[in-house]
């Protein structure tokens, strides 16, 4: 399954440790330094300004919308600042799918192993992965962290057997904080790498429920005829109202002893996360936040 592809010059099998002391050792030495000091100096001063903008634009997506509405931004924001605020160290296993670089970005994450994901390209990964990182951790207590915490998909959730996922838990004493994004029936808003491939219309405006089947579609066939139905149509909406969503955190309450809190509105998170975060660290259980992204 191919990761990505890069324009070079020039490409080079090497072993990496090796070759990034190579080549620090170069641009480090004097030789180097004196031929192209200017240069390397203004393209730092680029990247130090590139990179507050791109801070100050992540930060005010973070901001709720109107109407104390939430998003992913939202929460692993907050969630940021509650581990900076607490002085916890977490690990987060991301398998938030159609969310994933909002995870990534507003987690700003600053030390190697404080974020894992699968490599692989089936779904269900998360819920097992962190009871499997922290018995780990067990083994080598230089991983270990305060919190281990999953942000994950719906769909994603469903898939990981939170039956069996949440039981595990309880039995081998790895509790875990899980926010689920809940995109529900109603559909989320368009982040901006889809909205470049296809527009929103009325049409696809109807029931929503696991939205990343769909996004894939869409980036293929943007014009095509699922675009232009409903999703009820292609089979992967969870029902028609919000009452025939799975109930996630009721779920791992009745497989494991979880605690859990369904999380509607952005006014709600703070207080909620703060909970779970002391019950999985107090109480040595698991906590599932069940958070309600954009709907409308």
């Amino acid at each position: 399954m191919a990761f990505a592809t890069y324009p070079a010059q020039l490409r080079a099998k090497v072993d990496a440790a090796l070759a990034l002391e190579q080549l620090y050792d170069y641009l480090t030495s004097s030789s180097a330094l004196g031929a192209h000091e200017a240069a390397i100096v203004k393209r730092r001063s680029a990247l130090v300004e590139k990179k507050k903008t791109s801070d100050a634009a992540l930060r005010e997506l973070e901001k709720p919308q109107d109407g104390d509405i939430m998003t992913s931004s939202t929460i692993v924001g907050a969630y940021r600042d509650l581990l900076a605020e607490a002085g916890l160290t977490s690990l987060v296993c991301n398998e938030a799918i159609s969310n994933y670089p909002q995870v990534w970005q507003h987690l700003v994450p600053t030390r190697a192993g404080d974020c894992i994901s699968s490599g692989a390209s089936s779904l269900g990964w998360a819920l097992g992965a962190a009871i499997g990182a922290q018995m780990a951790a067990e083994v080598h207590p230089e991983f270990k962290k305060d919190l281990t915490t999953v942000f994950v998909g719906d769909g994603s959730f469903i898939f990981g057997v939170p039956s069996a996922s949440f039981w595990m838990a309880r039995r081998y004493e790895t509790p875990t904080l899980v926010f689920v994004f809940n995109n529900g029936v109603r559909p989320s808003s368009l982040f901006l790498s889809v909205s470049k491939v296809v527009s929103l219309t009325p049409t696809f405006a109807r029931s929503q429920g696991w939205k990343s089947p769909k996004l894939s579609m869409l980036g293929v066939h943007p014009n095509g005829l699922g675009a232009a139905g409903p999703t009820s149509e292609l089979n992967v909406s969870f029902g028609p109202t919000d009452d025939l969503n799975p109930d996630y955190g009721a779920i791992a309450a009745a497989a494991g002893g979880a605690w859990c809190r369904k999380v509607k509105t952005a006014s709600e998170l703070g207080e909620a996360m703060r909970e779970a975060v002391r019950v999985v660290r107090e109480e040595k259980r698991s906590a599932v936040l069940d958070c309600w992204l954009t709907r409308f």
